[in-house]
């Protein structure tokens, strides 16, 4: 699967962690951040450094009792990336988001959830869920590192997933940190906390050097507050070597085809922040039981490179089709369904506000959905943002968006769009059929967008394939949607029509400096040649 750059396309964070990341074993755990701005580690007070470790090791212990005593926990887990790479037309700074959602009921039921996937166990079965290519796999008297495969590290991403599921491992003292060198007290959303300051070593990092870890715990009652991850260091590592060895093949090409690139990461943060925990509430069972829907299927590797379901399930394979049917909480409080759009055009934009192309695309799209709604078009927004529907509703004002916003809180809409990156549009005739997709954005890329509204206004799409009378069934909001792994390479724009074929000619090496690296975290090597 191929992605456009940085600058027009967001992917989704734990996604890219968990195609990149090594193999983890069961015992292994891995960490996720969230919010931008979890907070610093506090200024450095002089203090004995026996003392400091000891009321860090004090803060784990009581924190590793404090979450396995529980006999039922939830919470909801905001993840932020923070990063700024640095190339030859200056700083390209980006923030990506997820929301990880856990559930847990003593002794074994489970359940975890983002937008890429969903993982349950109702105490018999465990299920891995690939959402955007609707595949599951399902094992009895298994472990998660058999059923999950390669996406079990979504769940070792969550520390109090790994504390409650018995999987931190006799080489690390506490989910997300192997060695502990100093504490410090300090505020976190100004509440006294304790900052354990340590080492994290693989797979945090892309080499067998450890990296910066600091975990924030609450005075209060000992609960984990925030972890956050310094992975510059490493970056830097991994985009060296990876410059060197597009360096050495560039030096085999003619002199007049060689390129200067300079690419560096300055800042590379990644952080989680722990949220509505609820400790010992009742949890309904039915949160533990994964039920298939009409188009899920049931699979024997998760991830069957051989698969061509894989590389089938993209936003334009929907093209010619059924727009999927959903029924959706809007901002005003109403519930919105699609099929009551019917008989206008209409546009579909799946956002966020943590995605900078979806803020630079959002005054444009304002402008086209001023310009066409006198001409039937009906632009309705996706949101992306989990649970954060006053911070949605602020910016909507702020931005003086007019057009209608549904709230896809657990990304189930998305699921059924085969979303991979924001923004993606969708453009759907007046029959509810799906002429056009447009991936990322870009300034100037509004005239594309205006020339597909345009043309199915106008009918001069294809007739609608045969499949496309299947209606669909809407969904109820409350499920998620992943992706297989992104490629490192730069790609085209989508785009519903093949560009004509023009005539080969040598292409120079790939160069990051012009087209910046893509900002999935894990996956943002420079793009090296073929």
């Amino acid at each position: 699967m191929h992605f456009s750059n940085a600058a027009r396309l967001c992917l989704a964070p734990i996604l890219i962690l968990a195609a990149a990341a090594p193999a983890i074993q069961p015992a292994a755990s891995v960490p996720l951040p969230s919010a931008p701005t979890a907070e610093p580690v506090p200024p450095a007070i002089p203090v004995d450094p026996e003392v400091a470790i000891a009321a860090a090791n004090a803060a784990i212990g009581r924190a590793t009792a404090l979450y396995r005593g529980y006999k039922s926990y939830s919470d909801t887990m905001r993840v932020n990336y923070d990063i700024n790479v640095k190339t030859s037309k200056g700083d390209n700074p980006q923030t990506m988001e997820d929301v990880l959602e856990l559930k847990f009921a003593s002794p074994d039921k489970f359940s975890l959830s983002n937008t890429e996937a969903l993982f349950t166990d109702d105490g018999k079965t465990k299920t891995a869920y690939l959402r955007p290519n609707k595949r599951y796999l399902q094992r009895q008297d298994a472990t998660w590192s058999q059923v999950a495969g390669p996406m079990e590290p979504i769940i070792n991403i969550h520390p109090i997933a790994v504390l409650l599921l018995g999987q931190v491992g006799a080489e690390r003292i506490f989910p997300l940190i192997d060695e502990v060198t100093t504490s410090r007290k300090g505020e976190h959303e100004g509440k006294p906390a304790l900052f354990v300051v340590g080492k994290a070593g693989v797979p945090f990092g892309f080499d067998a050097e450890p990296v910066d870890v600091t975990l924030a715990f609450a005075d209060s009652d000992g609960a984990l507050l925030s972890v956050q991850f310094n992975l510059l260091e490493s970056m830097k590592r991994m985009y060296a070597r990876q410059l060197a060895e597009l360096k050495a093949e560039m030096a085999k090409l003619p002199p007049e085809e060689r390129q200067d690139i300079q690419v560096e990461p300055q800042r590379w943060l990644l952080t989680l922040t722990l949220n509505d925990a609820k400790k010992d509430a009742a949890i309904d069972d039915k949160e533990f039981v994964f039920t298939p829907g009409p188009k899920d299927k049931k699979v024997e590797n998760i991830l069957d490179a051989g698969d061509p379901s894989l590389e089938a399930v993209t936003p334009d394979s929907l093209i010619g089709l059924a727009a999927p049917a959903f029924a959706a909480p809007s901002l005003d409080g109403t519930t919105l369904e699609l099929s009551s759009l019917k008989g206008n055009v209409v546009v579909l934009d799946f956002w966020a506000t943590w995605c900078a192309p979806c803020v630079a695309a959002t005054p444009e799209l304002a402008k086209l959905a001023a310009e066409f709604e006198p001409k039937g078009v009906v632009f309705l927004g996706v949101n992306q943002d989990r649970g954060q529907t006053e911070k949605v509703a602020k910016f909507i004002a702020d931005n003086k968006v007019m057009f209608r916003q549904v709230l896809d809180k657990e990304s189930s809409i998305s699921g059924d769009y085969n979303i991979q990156a924001f923004p993606t549009l969708f453009v759907i005739d007046k029959a509810g059929i799906v002429r056009a997709v447009h991936s990322g954005f870009e300034k100037g890329q509004e005239q594309e967008i205006r020339e597909k509204i345009e043309m199915t206004l106008a009918g001069k799409f294809p007739e609608a394939s045969p499949d496309a009378a299947e209606t669909i069934p809407a969904k109820s909001a409350s499920t998620p949607a992943p992706s297989p792994e992104p490629s490192p390479e730069t790609a085209p724009a989508t785009d519903p029509k093949p560009a004509k074929p023009k005539p080969a000619e040598p292409k120079p090496a790939a160069d990051p400096a012009a087209t910046p690296p893509p900002v999935p975290v894990f996956l943002a090597p420079p793009a090296t040649p073929k």
